[in-house]
């Protein structure tokens, strides 16, 4: 195998009051977790913030790790108020950050949500990727909201990040595009996060973005760490 890993659900700031201080993490420790976890690709996504500041000093890093810009938001769907991930690419981190500073506005990391039409009508057809919470994982999206999203999203990707590995193995079995992420809430505990494998190197956002588009599976299924799950 390849042996690259991804993290498309990190967070590198508490920023709702919900959101353990352990969360809060220096470059240092960012590099050098990611780096022993043989993280090659991570999207910072904090919640209904984005610190284009901190983003350029963590993304500018030696070890060849490519940060993703990106922020979790909260949706209002029809049937369901859940946590969506919502990423784009490096090329686009000061273009993204005067986005997310309108969407935003005045209101708190706290206070923030924005309905499902608003969301959508607000990205569709532009280069972004979007990744609800489904299933058990809290804040999910239930099913008529995450087919709206890939209905009205035009080409824009949408992974399910369900609440852990046996999901993802049952989900896969369904034809469901899937992704988990550390989803980070403490820093120390870091390297214990099941994350994903590439099955196919690439090494630009570009490059993922068209796998994605192209349905092509890029990311390792977790079917041979399911079977060991299996048998414990």
């Amino acid at each position: 195998g390849i042996n690259m890993k991804i993290d498309l659900h990190c967070h590198t700031k508490k920023t709702k009051s919900g959101d353990p201080e352990t969360r809060n993490v220096t470059k240092e420790v960012f590099i050098e977790k990611l780096v022993s976890a043989l993280v090659s690709f991570v999207a910072i996504t904090n919640h209904n913030h984005f610190d284009l500041k901190q983003y350029n000093e963590f993304s500018a890093n030696e070890k060849g790790i490519t940060v993703f810009p990106g922020i979790e938001l909260d949706i209002i769907g029809t049937e369901s108020h859940g946590h969506c991930l919502l990423i784009t690419s490096p090329d686009n981190a000061s273009v993204f950050d005067i986005f997310v500073k309108n969407l935003i506005g005045e209101k708190t990391a706290d206070e923030y949500a924005i309905s499902i039409k608003d969301f959508v009508v607000s990205i569709r057809d532009k280069d972004y990727i979007v990744i609800p919470h489904y299933g058990s994982k809290p804040k999910s999206l239930k099913d008529n909201d995450i087919q709206y999203l890939c209905e009205n999203l035009g080409n824009i990707p949408v992974l399910l990040e369900p609440s852990n590995i046996r999901s993802a193995g049952i989900m896969i079995a369904h034809n469901k595009s899937t992704i988990l992420g550390s989803d980070v809430k403490n820093w120390e505990n870091y390297s214990d996060a099941k994350l994903p494998e590439m099955k196919i190197s690439f090494s630009s956002y570009d490059q993922f973005l068209k796998l994605l588009r192209k349905d092509i599976p890029t990311i390792e299924t977790f079917r041979s760490e399911e079977r060991r799950v299996g048998k414990e």
